[in-house]
């Protein structure tokens, strides 16, 4: 059924919409979506969220979480990406998801894909605001992330004297007395997701 759904979005390069019940969030672009018995990959059309590993990973995947929790969400399949995933608008309780994480600053608009004048004043006022990861005044781009040796991208976290461990490129990296770690210890902070 998924793949059939794929074709006749490929075949008729036209826009089409349904409902479904979120199966899990990848991570603050991606989701998947109950369909039938089976479930379809869906990537938030015009939005770029931090990797997992990345600075806000996590974070961006916790709001999408709670955005879509609970709640049947409203897709408008625009297109289906190189990797067979629906490329599409999500409402969830009518709230646009990819609106909603860009204004909230855990993501960014992804304007190689997207030139949706929505996104950009979206992304102006988290950055004016100062929300999420523009509480940084320069975050990386995922796709300057994505760039980066996998080495880089692995960086060790900093492990404080609380017990609470810290992405590379948070404030509180390698502040106070702390050490090194690679693998998960602790608790991961509220603002970089570590």
């Amino acid at each position: 059924m998924k793949w059939l759904i794929v074709f006749l979005l490929a075949w008729r390069a036209c826009a089409f919409e349904f409902s479904g019940e979120v199966a899990r969030v990848v991570d603050g672009d991606s989701l998947s979506v109950k369909f039938g018995t089976g479930e379809i990959r869906v990537r938030l059309f015009g939005i770029d969220a931090p990797e997992i590993n990345q600075i806000g990973g996590w974070a961006a995947k916790r709001l999408l979480e709670d955005l879509t929790a609970g709640h049947k969400i409203r897709l408008r399949v625009v297109d289906v990406d190189k990797y067979g995933r629906l490329v599409a608008w999500a409402w969830a309780n009518e709230i646009n998801l990819n609106r909603w994480m860009i204004y909230e600053g855990w993501a960014w608009h992804y304007r190689r894909y997207s030139s949706d004048f929505s996104l950009f004043v979206a992304e102006k006022a988290a950055k004016k605001a100062g929300r999420g990861l523009w509480h940084n005044k320069t975050p990386q781009s995922p796709w300057m992330f994505r760039r980066q040796p996998v080495a880089a991208q692995r960086a060790p976290h900093w492990l404080n004297q609380t017990g609470v461990r810290h992405w590379p490129g948070c404030r509180y990296y390698r502040q106070g007395a702390g050490r090194l770690i690679r693998k998960k210890e602790g608790r991961a902070c509220a603002i970089c997701g570590g």
